[in-house]
């Protein structure tokens, strides 16, 4: 299948790490989407399965991501600088209007999977994927250069366990 991509659980180890990993499906998915937009000619069937699961994942997954460092994240950097701070607050500013961005991704996801070969709605997926991709890249690149090295000075031990079971208990 042309657009393939597996399901990733958390693995043990660095809290950062497993942030990081779930950066890199963002980015994933992000670019099939790009992809999508572009194939309007590749079976219908491959394009439905596509659509569905760039929709699965923007609606169920990504949300997860976002409670991940709003609830786990940060508050236990809150305070610590001001550059941190300022980080926490650019995040979560960005992730209201990613919110408004990955619903209008979904509906035209949706829509692409419901006519898998019709151009306009491809294009209509190109419309939203490409800038979204752009402004999630910013923004992942942010948090991974201020708020990772943040976790990885300021968490204890304990803080990365802690925070590390809350995220496994929101995907349970």
């Amino acid at each position: 299948m042309l657009f393939a991509l597996g399901r990733t659980r958390l693995r043990e180890g660095d809290l950062v790490d497993a942030l990081g990993e779930c950066h890199d499906r963002i980015r994933s998915f992000v670019q099939l989407a790009v992809t999508l937009s572009e194939r309007v000619n590749d079976p219908s069937e491959e394009i439905a399965a596509a659509s569905s699961r760039i929709e699965r994942y923007f609606s169920v997954a990504f949300p997860l991501h976002v409670a991940d460092e709003e609830a786990s994240i940060l508050p236990r950097l809150r305070g610590r600088s001001a550059k941190i701070d300022a980080a926490l607050c650019a995040m979560r500013d960005q992730h209201d209007l990613h919110t408004k961005m990955v619903e209008r991704l979904c509906g035209v996801a949706r829509a692409v999977g419901a006519t898998p070969n019709d151009p306009r709605t491809h294009r209509a997926l190109g419309v939203i994927a490409r800038p979204l991709r752009s402004i999630l890249q910013d923004h992942m690149a942010a948090e991974e250069a201020i708020l990772f090295p943040a976790v990885r000075l300021y968490f204890s031990s304990d803080d990365s366990r802690l925070a590390r079971r809350e995220i496994e208990g929101r995907r349970r």
